[in-house]
């Protein structure tokens, strides 16, 4: 009886992890499908593709300006410097 018992066991440890995978498997593909309608209802509704494109353009300029930033702080760095070398001595022009 008890061999019968361990025969059984990894079919039973199997359907184990089964059971725990099938409803995570479920949520994650519901949430996929959620995910798309989403995107679509976006995409189809009237003006969903005009606020698209006017939110790609935003995006585009937020980072032109990110960039043009940057390299504000790089001049105001490299006057910084310029500035500490003129305070202490340093070669003049």
């Amino acid at each position: 009886m008890y061999e019968a018992h361990m025969a059984m066991e990894p079919a039973a440890s199997g359907m184990r992890w089964a059971i725990l995978i099938i409803p995570f498997a479920v949520s994650l593909l519901l949430l996929l499908v959620l995910f798309v309608v989403v995107l679509l209802l976006v995409v189809r509704r009237p003006g969903g593709q005009q606020a698209l494109q006017q939110s790609t353009e935003e995006t585009r300029v937020i980072q032109t300006m990110s960039q043009q930033l940057a390299k504000m702080e790089e001049r105001v760095e490299a006057l910084e410097t310029i500035l500490a070398d003129h305070g202490k001595g340093g070669p003049r022009t």
